[in-house]
Order: structure tokens, then C-alpha cells, then sequence
């Protein structure tokens, strides 16, 4: 009865947004508008705290209505994850400084690599790539229902592998997130009236880094499986950074040159944005479900869909330029 703790964690991630809307939280999560930003008015981020209550609400639940409990060996990683949230959540309260944040994010990230209990010459590369997910989907949500919609989709994704696989845990977990981001999306469409904040995006990257490695560390799917199923985050994001990385630029300091804002400030709203991405997420999921038995094949579709999609990028960018000169 794997649909029951799903429904559990829509229902209290619901009434948690809900509950917010009714009663405000005052200015102590506020997201007021800065340089990286592409909204005009303070918007409540406590989408992530709703989320993290529907998750954990959901898993209490699997604790009645799974007989076997299947979820049991990975739930190790709610500590991790929880201690994510907490950070995320004095983050978007107070915030914290770079500093902290990279090194409590950088231990808890070297945490979940070794919980994968994978050879340590594994270690480096998988903590780097959990610490990596975990600030990218911190980057990308940046407009209005774009990481929710990622999270649906990537999410779905790896239910849909683990169902393949016949891995249960993996699936149920898989499933709680997919659970507590619908009614959070419904509040985040354009035009947003919540926000996710750094509680929701970062644990969520960190969340699929995990289930995604571990999925592959036991043969559940392939490396490009995984990619696929988050492309479009991990793409833009990647690109990005390297970019300003050429440039010289200070990659530490705030920034709006991601594609996605590159393209809302080259007038694009945040309604055809979501359109366009959702496009792009359904094709680089669908992908992945093409090519779960081939790691060959997902890693072609992944060089493919990277040119396919700079190259769009690229194009649609500048004929925006071209439109906008008189």
C-alpha cells in the first residue's frame, strides 16, 4: 500500500501551506527581492518546512501500511537530510555565512557518500557530487515553479527505476517527495505566493544525489539514468559555473546568469519559462526511461540533448536581443 504514506505526505504537506496562508509567518522567512532575484515583492519561502513535514509525515505512515517495510536501509539517511533542512531553514531565517554553510554542507555531504558504503576510492567524487546536486537545485529555483516541477518530474523518474528494479525503499521514498511538492506546487505556479527557500531546494538536491547513487551503487540503474532524470538542473547550473569561471568572475557571489534568468530578463515571463521547461524535463525524463537497460545509449542522449539544448538556448537568447534592439 505504497499509495497510502504518498497521499499521507500531499495531505500534511497541503495543510502545512495551507496553515501558512491563513496564518502568516510574519517577516522571519521572507524572501525579499535582491541582486539574483526575479520577483519584485517579498514572497514567504517556507515551502521546503511544508515539504519536509509531508516527507516525514508519509514515512510515520509507511510504518503502518507497509507490511515489509522495504524502506528500512536507506532510512538511515534522515539524519543527513533532517540536519539539511535545519540549515537550510536558519539560512532563509537569519542566514548564514558562506563559510558555515560550504562546511557543515561539505560534512554532511561526506556522510551520505560513506553511508553508500561504495569503496572509499568512490568517496571523493560522490561526496563532491552530493555537495554539488545539493547548492545547483539551490541555484535553479529561481522562478516560479521551476524547481518544483523538476522535483515532480526528476522524482518520478526514479520511481519509476526503482519500480523497475523492484526496489521498494528506493520507490517509497521516491514517492513521499513526488507526495509533499504537488500541493506546493499549486501555490508556487506563476505567479508564486510561496516561496521553497533553502530548507526545501537544497535538501531536495542533496535527497536526489542520495537516492540517486544509491540506486546505482546497487545496480538499480545506470550513472546517465540518473543524469537524465535531472539534466536540465544539472546542464544549466554546470554550464553556469564554468562559465563565470572563464570569465574570471567570482563564482561565490550572487548573480542572475543562469540561462533560465538570462532568458525571463530577456523578457520571457515565468508562465511560457515553466512551459518551455516542462517540455524539456518531460524529454530528458522520457529519456531516461528510454534508455534504463543502456548506459551507452543514456550517455548518447546526454551528449545529444546538451547540444540540443545550448544550442536553443543560445539561439533563443539572442533573437530576444535582436527583437529588443529598436
Amino acid at each position: 500500500m505504497l499509495w497510502m504514506p504518498l497521499l499521507v505526505a500531499a495531505l500534511i504537506s497541503g495543510a502545512a501551506l495551507i496553515a501558512t496562508r491563513i496564518k502568516s509567518p510574519g517577516t522571519l522567512f521572507l524572501d525579499r527581492p535582491n541582486e539574483r532575484s526575479l520577483h519584485a515583492i517579498p514572497v514567504p519561502r517556507i515551502g521546503g518546512l511544508a515539504m519536509a513535514c509531508g516527507v516525514g509525515a508519509g514515512l510515520v505512515a509507511a510504518l503502518f501500511f507497509t507490511i515489509d517495510q522495504p524502506w528500512t536501509d536507506i532510512v538511515k539517511w534522515v539524519i543527513p537530510i533532517v540536519l539539511m533542512v535545519g540549515l537550510g531553514a536558519y539560512d532563509d531565517w537569519k542566514g548564514a555565512s558562506v563559510v558555515v554553510r560550504l562546511a557543515l554542507q561539505l560534512a554532511l555531504s561526506i556522510t551520505a557518500a560513506v553511508m553508500l558504503g561504495m569503496p572509499l576510492i568512490h568517496l571523493w567524487w560522490m561526496t563532491l557530487a552530493i555537495m554539488w546536486m545539493s547548492n545547483l537545485y539551490n541555484f535553479m529555483d529561481g522562478s516560479d515553479g521551476l524547481a518544483g516541477s523538476m522535483t515532480l518530474l526528476g522524482f518520478c523518474g526514479l520511481a519509476w527505476g526503482a519500480w523497475q528494479a523492484n526496489a521498494l525503499g528506493v520507490m517509497l521514498i521516491a514517492l513521499l517527495v513526488i507526495g509533499a511538492v504537488i500541493p506546493f506546487l499549486v501555490f508556487n505556479w506563476p505567479r508564486a505566493k510561496v516561496f521553497m527557500g533553502d530548507s526545501g531546494s537544497v535538501p531536495l538536491g542533496f535527497g536526489a544525489a542520495c537516492l540517486g547513487l544509491y540506486g546505482w551503487s546497487r545496480d538499480y540503474w545506470h550513472l546517465p539514468f540518473v543524469l537524465l532524470c535531472f539534466w536540465p538542473f544539472i546542464l544549466d547550473a554546470t554550464f553556469t559555473l564554468g562559465r563565470r569561471l572563464l570569465r574570471g568572475e567570482k563564482v561565490w557571489h550572487a548573480h542572475r546568469s543562469h540561462l533560465y534568468q538570462r532568458l525571463i530578463l530577456s523578457g520571457l515571463s515565468h508562465g511560457r519559462l515553466l512551459f518551455l521547461a516542462w517540455v524539456l524535463m518531460l524529454v530528458c525524463v522520457g529519456s531516461a526511461l528510454l534508455t534504463a537497460r543502456s548506459a551507452l545509449h543514456g550517455f548518447m542522449l546526454l551528449v545529444l540533448l546538451t547540444a540540443c539544448m545550448l544550442a536553443a538556448a543560445t539561439i533563443g537568447l539572442s533573437s530576444r536581443r535582436e527583437h529588443a534592439q529598436p
